[in-house]
């Protein structure tokens, strides 16, 4: 999903460095809710002797986050702002050649991602088309004049093996539909397409279906077929861009993998390549806290959407002017939303069990250990103003006591951010492998990090 085509160059330089809705209200947006509310007292309890995986960085990911090195203004993405995130695991570009932007080609910005040690690069590939939604011409003009020129050029690329594509993009409602006679089209001409990419470029991953939003039915029916055809996508990809993932994430993610099980599938990477609700949540700690927990927690990868301008890491980097279609450039300089992503990039080791006031509730969390290293991420609450008192409760601990300092990264918008201040700091002290820690008067807007060494 994106707004409506750009069609005036998007100046994209690039120099270096919560609301949501209550679990009561699903899909009401968090700037429609009361705000500037005393919340009172909310208690997280952090089982540091429970390993929940290794720390994956997931989140970490964007769409159109990259402009090209340097870009059609001449501006370049410095690497610090990547390696500043430490993981930077995939982003999503436009096909090779592609119209649909004047900026953000996969294969040139596949050079700058790989040499700053990201994952991979998903190629959009009907965003080779100017217009959005995507002229639909026929199924044999898209493999002619779109699938056959992209898989060539991404063939012949020194980093195919860093790619993989998207054949079709929120196909559930762009040329084709969830149910009925458009389902049943693209189920058949996911299969043509997906064969004309293997065919093209033989060992070519693919990420799908890619829906705009999960649909439990349709998504059972389309991998039922995809295993009967053998056209099943190495990587499964869904959007969450509504805010339905505040109450419903666990429902989506838990049907997904039981589709696996009943069909006997093996166990699928999950990529959510679109992230972040069109208004409210890019560039906003607290909210965007609301995604890294829950996507952690399932162990899939996510990528921020692509709202605004090319080439800030979708908010992350300081912009002059955040509209798509307004020339701006990015300051190279991290917005507050960048070091929430930091802290995250910076975790190591295993994360630890949660346990959260409420799982779908307003405040959110991660946590991981390394050694006697514990760090513990939090962040959200209701209206944008709400304030509220939190209480980390830590158990599984060693020793009769460890210094901590917990930080907070306040909302700038797209204007750059002081580094994370130490908003307190002290000795705990453990009895029976446990401590309390509390902060007060924590807000909504704001992310915080509690380090306990």
């Amino acid at each position: 999903m994106r707004t409506a085509n750009v069609t005036c160059a998007v100046v994209i330089g690039l120099l270096l460095a919560s609301c949501t809705p209550d679990e009561s209200e699903p899909g009401q947006a968090a700037q429609d809710l009361q705000a500037g509310s005393f919340l009172g007292t909310k208690t997280i309890t952090v089982n540091t002797g429970t390993s929940t995986g290794a720390v994956m960085w997931g989140g970490i990911g964007f769409l159109y986050g990259l402009s090209e090195s340097p870009n059609l203004n001449g501006y370049t993405l410095s690497d610090s702002m990547l390696t500043g995130l430490v993981h930077p695991q995939y982003t999503s570009q436009k096909a090779p050649w592609g119209a649909q932007h004047p900026d953000g080609d996969a294969l040139n910005t596949a050079v700058q991602f790989k040499r700053v040690g990201g994952r991979g690069v998903g190629i959009y590939v009907q965003d080779f088309y100017v217009g959005f939604p995507y002229p639909n011409n026929g199924l044999s003009s898209y493999l002619i004049n779109v699938v056959d020129p992209v898989t060539a050029s991404v063939k012949a690329d020194r980093n195919r093996t860093f790619m993989h594509y998207v054949p079709f993009n929120e196909p559930d409602w762009i040329w084709y539909a969830t149910s009925g006679a458009k389902f049943t089209q693209f189920l058949a001409d996911w299969k043509t397409t997906f064969n004309r990419i293997r065919t093209n470029d033989p060992g070519a991953k693919i990420a799908g279906p890619n829906f705009s939003h999960y649909d439990a039915t349709a998504y059972r029916s389309f991998f039922t077929f995809a295993k009967a055809n053998g056209v099943l996508p190495d990587i499964v990809t869904w959007h969450e861009l509504d805010g339905s993932l505040f109450n419903s994430w666990y429902s989506h993610y838990n049907d997904y993998r039981q589709i696996e099980s009943d069909l006997t599938l093996s166990r699928h990477e999950i990529f959510i390549n679109e992230y972040a609700r069109s208004s409210g949540d890019l560039a906003v700690p607290g909210n965007l806290v609301q995604y890294l927990a829950r996507f952690e927690n399932s162990k899939v990868f996510g990528g921020l959407a692509f709202w605004h301008g090319i080439g800030n890491l979708d908010d992350l980097v300081a912009n002059t002017n955040p509209s798509q279609s307004v020339p701006g450039s990015s300051l190279n300089t991290p917005d507050a939303a960048w070091y929430l992503y930091q802290w995250y990039g910076q975790m190591s080791g295993n994360t630890v069990d949660v346990v959260l006031p409420s799982l779908n509730g307003s405040l959110q969390a991660l946590a991981s250990r390394s050694g006697s290293t514990v760090k513990v991420i939090f962040g959200g609450a209701l209206g944008p103003s709400d304030t509220y008192d939190a209480q980390i409760v830590l158990t599984g601990l060693s020793g009769s006591s460890a210094s901590y300092k917990v930080y907070s990264t306040d909302e700038s918008g797209t204007s750059p951010a002081a580094p994370p201040s130490v908003v307190k700091s002290g000795t705990a002290t453990i009895s029976s492998g446990k401590t309390t820690i509390s902060y007060t008067n924590a807000f909504a807007h704001s992310a915080y990090l509690l380090q306990l060494n």
